[in-house]
C-alpha cells in the first residue's frame, strides 16, 4: 500500500531518539512522495532530521503536561486530538510502545497503527505489534522490522545526522585552544554520568582509567550535563590540568555531537551522548549494568560493548532493590584491552 501522510511516534529520551533515526531515512526510501510527521519530547529533538527525510515536527511537553490542572490537562489533550485529526495521517507508527504513546495514536484516529514487537503498559492494544527476524537482536534492527513489514528492503541502518558546520568549526577551535592540536586520536571523550545510578561506573574507576589513558599519550574530554558537574569536578582535580578539558554543561547537543565527530574514542555508560556518538560514527567503549547493552546499547561497527558479571544484570532496574553497585564489577584492565 502507498501511504501518503505518516506519522512516527517516538518522543523519549535521546538515546531512544537516536536509535530510531534509521527508520526515518528508511521511511523515506520507501515512501519517497509521502509527508512524514515526527512526534517528540521538545527536549529531545535536536536530531529529528530535517527535510527531505520529515517533513513536520510535532512537540509535546509532557513536563509541562504533568504539571497542569487536570482541566487543563483536558484541554491539552483535546487540542492535540484535534490537531492530530486535522492531518489525516493514512500510517500511525509507534516506536515508542508504551501507554504515552498508545494515546497518541489512538487520538490520531487513523486505524493503520503499528509499533515494533515489545510493546508494553497496554500499547498493543492499539496498535498491532510488528514480529520480524530481529525480536530479540538490537532495538534499531527491531525498529527497522516495522519498515521491514511495510516493504522496506533496508539492511545497515542508516543514522542521518545535520551537517554541523559551525558546530564542527567551534569545537575545533576550543580543543585546539586547549590542547595545541586537533589529532584526534589522542582525544577520548569520558561521559562520567548516567540516567540511573545502576547505569553509573565510579567516579574512582573513571579516574583511574583517565590516569592510564593519559600515560599513554592521550588527551581527555569530559562530557555531561548540569547532574555531572560534580562528577567532573572530582576527576579534573585529580589530573593534570594540561591533559583535561572539562566540558561538561558547556555545550549543547548539537556542538557535543560535533565534538563526538572530532575524537578518536568515547567511553561512557548507557547516556544519550554515548549514543550520539555511536550516530556519528565514532569508536565507542560502552560499559553496561542494569540495562542491556546487547539490546539497546549504541549502535554501529565500531562499537565495544563491557557489561558487568553480576548474575543478576541487567535488572533494568533504577535503584538496586540488593543495594550493590554492580558497574563497580567492570575493571579498568578491561578497558584498557581495547585501547
Amino acid at each position: 500500500m502507498e501511504y501518503r501522510n505518516i506519522l512516527l511516534i517516538k518522543m523519549s529520551a535521546l538515546g531512544d531518539v537516536m536509535h530510531a533515526l534509521p527508520c526515518a531515512a528508511a521511511l523515506r526510501e520507501l515512501y519517497p512522495k509521502a509527508k512524514i510527521t515526527w512526534i517528540v519530547h521538545p527536549q529531545f529533538s535536536t536530531f529529528i532530521p530535517e527535510p527531505p527525510i520529515v517533513d513536520e515536527v510535532i512537540c509535546f511537553d509532557k513536563k509541562a503536561f504533568s504539571k497542569m490542572a487536570l482541566r487543563d490537562k483536558l484541554r491539552e489533550i483535546l487540542r492535540m486530538r484535534n490537531l492530530l485529526r486535522e492531518k489525516k495521517f493514512d500510517l500511525v507508527l509507534d516506536l515508542q510502545g508504551l501507554f504515552k504513546s498508545a494515546v497518541i495514536a489512538w487520538l490520531t484516529g487513523c486505524p493503520n497503527r503499528y509499533g515494533y514487537n515489545d510493546m508494553r503498559e497496554g500499547s498493543w492494544l492499539v496498535s498491532k505489534p510488528v514480529h520480524g527476524e530481529n525480536d530479540h537482536a538490537h532495538i534499531v534492527q527491531q525498529y527497522l522490522d516495522v519498515i521491514r513489514f511495510l516493504g522496506s528492503k533496508v539492511e545497515e541502518p542508516d543514522f542521518p545526522m545535520p551537517a554541523l558546520t559551525e558546530e564542527k568549526k567551534r569545537v575545533q577551535e576550543i580543543l585546539l585552544s586547549s590542547f595545541g592540536d586537533i589529532d584526534k586520536e589522542k582525544l577520548v571523550a569520558i561521559v562520567p554520568g548516567a540516567g540511573w545510578i545502576t547505569k553509573e561506573w565510579p567516579i574512582e574507576s573513571y579516574i583511574d582509567l583517565s590516569e592510564r589513558l593519559i600515560k599513554k599519550d592521550r588527551n581527555i574530554v569530559l562530557i555531561g550535563g548540569t547532574a555531572e558537574l560534580d562528577k567532573g569536578e572530582k576527576i579534573v582535580a585529580a589530573l593534570p590540568k594540561e591533559k583535561v578539558l572539562n566540558l561538561i554543561n558547556k555545550t549543547n547537543l548539537k556542538e557535543l555531537a560535533a565534538l563526538m565527530g572530532n575524537v578518536g574514542l568515547c567511553i561512557g555508560g548507557d547516556t544519550g551522548p554515548v549514543h550520539i556518538a555511536a550516530a556519528m560514527g565514532t569508536r565507542i567503549i560502552a560499559l553496561f549494568g542494569a540495562s542491556s547493552g546487547h539490546r539497546a546499547g549504541p549502535y554501529g561497527k565500531y562499537v565495544t560493548i563491557i557489561s558487568t558479571d553480576e548474575k543478576c544484570a541487567p535488572c533494568f532496574k533504577r535503584k538496586c532493590p540488593l543495594h550493590k553497585n554492580c558497574m563497580e564489577k567492570i575493571q579498568v584492565a578491561q578497558i584498557m584491552q581495547y585501547i
